[in-house]
């Protein structure tokens, strides 16, 4: 195996658990964000929260809205996690599993290439079935799999 496919297949694993957590929401922060939730859940005022982190009260309101917002940094958050005895945890998470993603884009760049191929065959008299475009495709799609994936993603 490659280093790229074992990335890859890694990759997958570790975000897989993710990818289930995810499917199916609307997106994953709670209404009025992580913080507000946290904050309420332990219990801790606006002025407590605003002690620990040493920030004044204002400044909470205007993280928690903030984040209601996707307008937050990674810093701020990481700051109230401290200050509420939990810890950041940050991820992109695919919406499908990552080899799905560059085997699905291979296809695609395989399919227009074919397809550029196929029309000036047209062109020519010389066009062919649409299952064996379809075979060329795939076989096609292989082959880019089977080199950098650089080149998958270059606009065409």
């Amino acid at each position: 195996m490659n280093r790229r496919n074992l990335l890859i297949k890694q990759l997958d694993e570790q975000l897989m658990p993710l990818v289930a957590w995810t499917q199916g929401r609307d997106g994953c922060m709670p209404k009025g964000g992580w913080v507000r939730l946290w904050r309420k859940a332990l219990g801790m005022t606006l002025a407590q929260l605003a002690k620990r982190a040493g920030m004044h009260p204002s400044r909470i309101v205007r993280i928690e809205e903030d984040e209601a917002k996707q307008a937050v940094t990674l810093r701020t958050l990481q700051s109230m996690a401290n200050a509420m005895g939990g810890e950041l945890v940050y991820a992109i998470v695919p919406k499908q599993s990552v080899r799905d993603i560059v085997e699905k884009q291979a296809y695609k760049v395989a399919q227009q290439q074919i397809e550029r191929v196929a029309h000036s065959m047209s062109l020519e008299n010389q066009s062919t079935t649409s299952d064996h475009l379809r075979e060329q495709t795939i076989s096609h799609a292989e082959k880019l799999l089977s080199q950098s994936s650089k080149h998958l993603w270059n606009e065409n």
